[in-house]
């Protein structure tokens, strides 16, 4: 089954995007650039100097991470980025699954987040805007993340940011409301770990989303 993204879908799924913002956080238009040998070496001796660059997946080859791009990308690849700016990230869409009785609705599509910069002091106002568009543009009824437990800072953020479930789990001293753990998920720096899944219904990214617009005076105390 092939499906045919939208126009508005198509300005996000299959692209990567570089995402940047000034010291006030403000959210930006973007400009494409064409993902040709010469961009991504361009990104790639802006990110290498990162330690935590795609949590070193890529094992500090140039030649690694290249195929790293090429293969997330199913769609034709654009690298979006806008001069001058501080950069802060980066977001990419992949592997939409489609509905088995139409070939316009997605039931799922995995979006991958990834910030180098850790001093970044607006970055979880981006994710917000990035799940606004995204969300609308997909119509997606549930938004879900797989967060190792190494990584505490990502699984606070995701909690700031509204994502939770029914379930109470400890990490590292603090409780955080989860759907589940996958056990011994993720491999690295040669140990297991497991992994916490976390959601947002579309119900809740709706409200949150109504909420900040009308007035964002009114955004929940833990955002």
């Amino acid at each position: 089954m092939t499906w045919k993204p939208t126009a508005e879908q198509a300005a996000w799924y299959g692209k990567e995007f570089i995402v940047w913002g000034e010291s006030m956080g403000r959210w930006h238009g973007a400009r494409p650039l064409a993902l040709t040998q010469e961009n991504l070496e361009k990104i790639w001796n802006l990110h290498k100097k990162h330690e935590s660059l795609f949590n070193d997946n890529i094992d500090r080859s140039y030649e690694r991470f290249e195929r790293y791009m090429v293969m997330r990308a199913r769609l034709p690849t654009e690298i979006v980025s806008i001069p001058d700016m501080e950069h802060v990230g980066l977001l990419y869409l992949t592997d939409p699954v489609v509905a088995s009785e139409t070939e316009d609705k997605i039931v799922e599509v995995f979006g991958h987040f990834s910030f180098w910069d850790g001093d970044f002091a607006h970055r979880k106002d981006i994710v917000r805007r990035l799940i606004d568009v995204v969300s609308k543009a997909f119509k997606i009824h549930r938004l879900c993340v797989r967060i190792p437990t190494y990584a505490r800072g990502a699984i606070r953020a995701a909690s700031k940011l509204g994502f939770g479930g029914y379930f109470l789990e400890e990490i590292s001293g603090k409780e955080y409301a989860v759907e589940g753990v996958l056990r011994d998920s993720v491999e690295f720096e040669g140990e297991w770990h497991d992994c916490v899944i976390m959601s947002l219904t579309g119900e809740e990214l709706r409200w949150d989303s109504d909420l900040r617009q009308a007035d964002p005076a009114q955004r929940p105390k833990n955002s």
